[in-house]
Parts: C-alpha cells; sequence; structure tokens
C-alpha cells in the first residue's frame, strides 16, 4: 500500500511539472527538482544538452520559454520502480509548441519525449534529481490561417 501511495505522489510530480511547464511557471517548476539535478537531452542517439544545478537550469529553461509563443503537452503512460535510494521512473510525454517564425508565420513542432527519471525524497517530498529527454519523434508544420 505504501508504494501505491508513493506512485500516485510520483505522477502528481510529474503531471505538477508538465502544467508549470506549460503555464511557463519556470521557478516553481524547477523547485520540483533537486538543487545539484543532472538534465539531460537526446535527440536519436545524441546528447545535445547537459546541464548540471537547479539555477542554471532555471536560466536555460526561461530563455527558452521566451522562444517559444505557448506549450501544451500530455503526459501519458509513467512506469516507477522503487529502490533504496528513491525510485525511477519512465514517464512518456506528447509536447506541442508554437513558434513564430521569421516571416511572422506561427509553426507547430510536435515532440514525442520519453522520460527517464530518478527520485529522491528531499524534507519528505518527492524531487527530480536527474532528468533524461530522449526526443523520438519531431515533427514541424506550419499553421494554417484559417
Amino acid at each position: 500500500m505504501k508504494n501505491f501511495e508513493e506512485k500516485i505522489s510520483l505522477d502528481k510530480l510529474v503531471n505538477r511539472w508538465t502544467v508549470l511547464g506549460d503555464e511557463k511557471r519556470t521557478e516553481e517548476q524547477l523547485e520540483l527538482m533537486t538543487s545539484d539535478v543532472n538534465y539531460q537531452v537526446y535527440f536519436g542517439d545524441q546528447m545535445v544538452v547537459e546541464t548540471v544545478g537547479r539555477e542554471k537550469l532555471i536560466q536555460e529553461f526561461k530563455t527558452h520559454a521566451t522562444e517559444v509563443n505557448r506549450y501544451f503537452s500530455l503526459d501519458g503512460q509513467h512506469i516507477v520502480d522503487f529502490n533504496r535510494a528513491g525510485a525511477t521512473g519512465t514517464l512518456y510525454s506528447q509536447m506541442k509548441m508554437v513558434r513564430v517564425n521569421s516571416e511572422g508565420q506561427e509553426v507547430l513542432t510536435d515532440y514525442s519525449v520519453k522520460y527517464q527519471d530518478t527520485y529522491v525524497k528531499v524534507n519528505k517530498s518527492w524531487r527530480i534529481s536527474q532528468r533524461v529527454a530522449y526526443y523520438v519523434i519531431v515533427n514541424s508544420k506550419a499553421l494554417s490561417t484559417d
């Protein structure tokens, strides 16, 4: 029963992460991570970003958010395994980002992402201590003006 309750807490953690990201509430979003978080991004087999530390990640996320008009994300399957140190999890997510290109046209980019997370408890609350994002499918298209 305890693992069931902890799993629900972790589901709430990753869902809150997503909602805060869509709302561009970066500082609140990053409070859900440990201060020494390790965040990595892969496109295919190539790592394109690795950031260590919440403060540095806040600045990177804020910069990225200025380049995006709006976000819309949905979380799917979330598989969690508990261990002595905390827990690990795999989360599947669909993200949409709308940006304006150099011609002033809105462009929608769809991302299919698999997150590999490590979770630890800090002051009795779950936090993400490592997140590895694998961008599996990326598709962009201009939004129609109709």
